[in-house]
């Protein structure tokens, strides 16, 4: 990205209120003085800096920005009017390169973008999402998650990867997919191409997106010895995923092979869209229904992240239960019409023995020197 280099440079001279710590642009010498959008409510008044986790009375709030409950901070307030921001939508709002009229321009666009895409789904409140030990517990305090499906939960992540961090990982798999396989029968270790998985894939080492997966290993509080290698997938024009589980029909009480806990299966799923796609692709839950009927779909926006859990804990208070795949969230991703990328993140009960993971779920292939 270019950056506008200005003489004199602009600083924000705004300060959140209490002496809490103000705005990373504050500090800059020279320049005129202006108060970015970051350190004022929309009336001008200072905003203070709130913990929302230890201050009392603050113990729910909701983002005025991108219209979502959070119940722990920090967060930016203004007693004046009551008006609030989540970390993630403050960061927004901070000074872009450019003269004052381009960067008020730009945090616009950023605040209307982020307003559009949370509104295009349900959101219901993380308050009511509690560990009962039936499925894995995410953090739901990790910036811009919003919960669009409640029993089963499925969460979209907004912004969990970067524009650079998305192209990237593109630049790294695209010389290498290959034709994607998929199981011939349930929980078999027979792979091969068909007309209900058209896509390419790669899968990519660990050691290539060390912090990619760091970064989801805090989203899900899981830690990364449960990840598969990840894999990158892509969708051209007429390719899809016909419907299916991301899990193995079998619970697996004894562990099996690549995983040794007891009722062992792949229990998340996290997958970011790598690419925004205008037509097509669109993930479909086939039996999951919004409040108006309609099929919940997960359309695809660069850098997204959507989480569903394929199968139940080996916790979970029903015995029967435990390892069991979870028949409600079978989905299919569309057909392509425009190109589309994805990451996807599968992760499991328990540790996974890397040394011992079926050929198709290794990573054996050296992609590119970048590390992400």
């Amino acid at each position: 990205q270019a950056v506008v280099v200005r003489t004199p440079p602009v600083r924000c001279d705004g300060a959140m209120a209490d002496g809490a710590p103000g705005c990373p642009d504050a500090d800059a010498d020279g320049g005129a003085a202006v108060q970015c959008e970051g350190c004022c409510c929309p009336k001008g008044h200072a905003l203070r800096h709130i913990d929302a986790c230890t201050e009392p009375g603050f113990d729910t709030f909701e983002c005025d920005d991108c219209v979502d409950e959070f119940y722990a901070g920090p967060m930016r307030w203004c007693p004046q009017c009551n008006f609030a921001l989540c970390q993630a939508c403050w960061e927004l709002h901070r000074p872009v390169p450019g003269d004052g009229a381009a960067a008020a321009a730009a945090a616009a666009d950023r605040r209307a973008e982020r307003r559009r895409r949370g509104a295009e789904y349900p959101s219901f409140p993380l308050a009511d999402y509690a560990d009962d030990g039936s499925f894995w517990h995410i953090n739901v305090d990790f910036p811009g998650v919003q919960a669009v499906h409640k029993d089963p939960w499925v969460f979209v992540v907004h912004d969990l990867l970067s524009a650079e961090q998305c192209d990237a990982l593109v630049a790294k798999a695209a010389p290498h997919v290959e034709r994607s396989r998929y199981g011939l029968h349930d929980d078999s270790s027979e792979f091969e191409a068909g007309d209900e998985r058209t896509s390419s894939d790669v899968r990519v080492p660990y050691e290539e997106v060390p912090g990619i997966q760091a970064t989801v290993s805090t989203l899900l509080n899981m830690d990364e010895c449960h990840f598969e290698p990840a894999k990158i997938i892509r969708y051209q024009g007429g390719d899809r995923f016909g419907l299916h589980h991301d899990s193995m029909a079998s619970s697996y009480e004894q562990g099996c092979c690549d995983c040794p806990t007891s009722f062992s299966n792949r229990v998340v799923t996290t997958f970011v869209y790598l690419n925004d796609v205008a037509t097509g692709g669109a993930t479909r839950f086939e039996a999951l229904r919004l409040a108006d009927g309609r099929v919940l779909r997960i359309r695809p926006r660069k850098g997204m992240g959507c989480i569903h859990f394929p199968a139940y804990m080996h916790t979970a208070p029903d015995f029967d239960s435990r390892g069991r795949r979870d028949e409600r969230v079978i989905h299919e991703g569309m057909p392509a019409v425009d190109e589309k990328y994805l990451l996807t993140q599968w992760c499991w009960t328990g540790p996974l023995l890397r040394e011992q993971l079926d050929e198709d779920f290794r990573a054996d292939k050296f992609l590119s020197d970048v590390i992400l």
